[in-house]
């Protein structure tokens, strides 16, 4: 049988640490190998070699990666946060569009050779897309999936600017590609009204995952010890989560409780009343984080409410399949809250309401308290393995064959 050709266009991909890279990643690991060839455009990272083949898959690193020198615009200084702000722009405006155009003339060198079955591309940044775009445009018989991580013209986050653009490149995406993937089925949905039935797309919901073997080890600290992995940035605070800790911490008259915050690189104010029970632990490798999660009594999800219920975050995967309390202040009609009442895997507050938070942290720590654990629902936390997700992207392959 002759395998099939599939293209993957990604800006985001190993070694660049993220949810987008891993989620990419996960497309190459566990797509059959016996059934496809892979080659993978992305962008030139540091310790990354250009070009790259290994079993199935062929690796191509084109143009360099602004983001190795990438700067955060949240400093008090108004110079360096103008100049960073400035810096930031350019990495859109122009560093992405390079990065595209160079893509480009590879693919289109490649497919002469190689002659693609299958294209798909990865937004964010829409330059992924539009590559495809380009590619599919000139060569029809190609298939083309593109995935979403995200909204694109509904993201509640960017401009009346940004979002007239982005529905002009998904109006193009609906008349040209013959599938679209993403994360959730809220986001899905919004998709297909969009798309207002131009063409016969058809529409999968391949959600994130933990890509590790399920190995529960059961451990109670001297302290219940909460972590929360990841950063805290733009709406998601703390804040809440820590009012909330202190009165918990006042009323049932606790101490023995000590918060982990793993992983942020920005910005976290602490009440002087919690600085002596919350840790603040920098960045580290996504393995010593894993590490973190494991040796933690609960772990902490953070979400506002900003109308976005399809989001499930990427940590939500791996907070499962560690099987520890989920403390989940977030929104209480969310996919992620449904997904934890179902894997009965932890207690839900709504981010905004003190009273409730306090009331999640009480449960959990008298389980802890009191040598008890929740029973999960191993089935449907297997579920959401990076390959049974990815067994769904390779039916999707089939159908549109």
């Amino acid at each position: 049988m002759n395998k099939k050709r599939v293209l993957i266009v990604s800006f985001y991909y190993p070694p660049i640490s993220s949810i987008a890279s891993n989620r990419i990643y996960s497309f190459v690991k566990y797509l059959n190998k016996d059934i496809f060839d892979i080659d993978v455009v992305t962008v030139k990272s540091k310790e990354a070699i250009d070009y790259k083949i290994f079993d199935n898959v062929s690796i191509y690193r084109i143009s360099k990666n602004p983001l190795d020198y990438y700067l955060d615009s949240s400093s008090k200084n108004i110079f360096i946060r103008k100049l960073k702000a400035l810096y930031n722009i350019l990495i859109k405006n122009i560093f992405f569009k390079l990065w595209q155009v160079k893509s480009i003339k590879v693919i289109l060198k490649l497919n002469k050779q190689k002659n693609y079955d299958i294209i798909l591309s990865s937004y964010a940044p829409k330059e992924s897309h539009l590559i495809a775009l380009k590619i599919k445009s000139k060569y029809t018989n190609i298939k083309w999936i593109a995935d979403m991580r995200d909204e694109m013209s509904l993201n509640p986050f960017i401009s009346a600017k940004e979002k007239k653009s982005l529905q002009i490149i998904e109006q193009n995406i609906f008349k040209h590609c013959d599938a679209i993937t993403t994360v959730s089925k809220p986001i899905l949905d919004d998709f297909k009204k969009l798309s207002n039935n131009t063409k016969n797309i058809l529409f999968r919901e391949i959600r994130n995952g933990y890509d590790f073997d399920i190995n529960y080890k059961s451990i109670k600290n001297e302290k219940f010890i909460i972590s929360y992995v990841g950063s805290f940035y733009g709406k998601i605070k703390a804040d809440n989560f820590f009012k909330a800790l202190y009165q918990f911490m006042n009323k049932y008259k606790v101490n023995d409780i000590e918060v982990r915050v793993v992983g942020n690189n920005n910005a976290l104010i602490i009440p002087k009343e919690l600085n002596k029970y919350v840790k603040k632990i920098g960045l580290v490798s996504h393995e010593k984080a894993l590490e973190y999660m494991q040796i933690s009594d609960a772990l902490l999800l953070v979400h506002p409410d900003i109308g976005r219920k399809g989001v499930y975050t990427g940590k939500l995967f791996e907070y499962l399949a560690m099987q520890k309390i989920i403390i989940a202040t977030i929104q209480k009609d969310s996919v992620a809250a449904e997904l934890i009442k179902k894997a009965n895997a932890g207690f839900i507050a709504n981010y905004s309401n003190i009273d409730e938070i306090v009331e999640i942290l009480y449960k959990s720590y008298s389980l802890w308290k009191n040598n008890k654990k929740l029973d999960f629902n191993l089935e449907i936390i297997k579920k959401h393995h990076r390959k049974e997700q990815v067994n769904r992207l390779e039916q999707l392959i089939k159908e549109i064959m």
